[in-house]
């Protein structure tokens, strides 16, 4: 049976990473690095947290929330007007990113993600995150369209993350869409998950520096927010 929780320790972290490189590399959304994993440095900060689901010891589906913060969003490489008009809004906003899963079987994805995603949803809103963001392939939009009513925010860009691939930006209030989609609101929640799932810690100081070490080798252009010791609050 999978459990499904926030990645709390170095292993847990480590599948996600691992999981996410495989399937990047497969899918040519990212290169070969010595380490096999695919780590950023929004990973390295306390605003985000990654969700995995867990067959036995190890993780087959993951996805991750940035919550605006040092380093902003990383879709803002694409998107920084847009994502600064809703900024100014006032409303907290997050992004949903890196999202995979070892499965190939569709039905499987579904079910996988979908429960991920209520997760993540409720733990948002525990953040008092009131807007989801997303930057996701054209041919993906009418899934998260779909069956996680977001709507599109956007229009088409060419994505620096994943090797130029094209993609729009969508979004999902979360207070908001009950009204315009109840049957996805309900989804994520009409079920009140036990506050056990919402439990979260953080890396170490020593796994914190070790993965600061991966930024800088496996993207250093990108690390390089990282020279501020402020930013990471580590003293590395």
């Amino acid at each position: 049976m999978l459990q499904f929780k926030i990645a709390n320790c170095a292993a847990e972290r480590q599948g996600a990473f691992r999981l996410l490189y495989a399937n990047y590399l497969r899918q040519g959304l990212g290169e070969p690095n010595p380490y096999e994993m695919r780590v950023t440095p929004f990973h390295l900060l306390d605003a985000t947290t990654t969700f995995v689901a867990k067959l036995q010891h190890e993780v087959v589906a993951t996805l991750t929330l940035v919550a605006d913060g040092e380093l902003g969003l990383p879709l803002e490489a694409m998107y920084g007007p847009e994502v600064q008009r809703r900024r100014s809004r006032v409303v907290p906003i997050a992004e949903v990113s890196c999202l995979a899963d070892r499965r190939k079987s569709p039905s499987r994805f579904l079910g996988t993600f979908m429960t991920l995603s209520k997760l993540m949803a409720q733990y948002a809103r525990r953040q008092g995150v009131d807007e989801l963001l997303a930057a996701v392939h054209p041919r993906h939009a009418w899934f998260y369209r779909r069956y996680l009513g977001f709507e599109k925010f956007a229009g088409l860009a060419q994505c620096p993350h994943v090797q130029g691939k094209p993609a729009v930006g969508l979004r999902l209030s979360l207070p908001q869409f009950a009204r315009h989609n109840r049957a996805v609101y309900d989804m994520y929640f009409a079920e009140h998950l036990p506050e056990s799932m919402f439990a979260r810690q953080g890396m170490s100081v020593e796994e914190r520096c070790f993965y600061m070490e991966v930024c800088r080798d496996i993207a250093p252009v990108a690390a390089s927010e990282l020279a501020d010791p402020s930013v990471v609050k580590m003293p590395c």
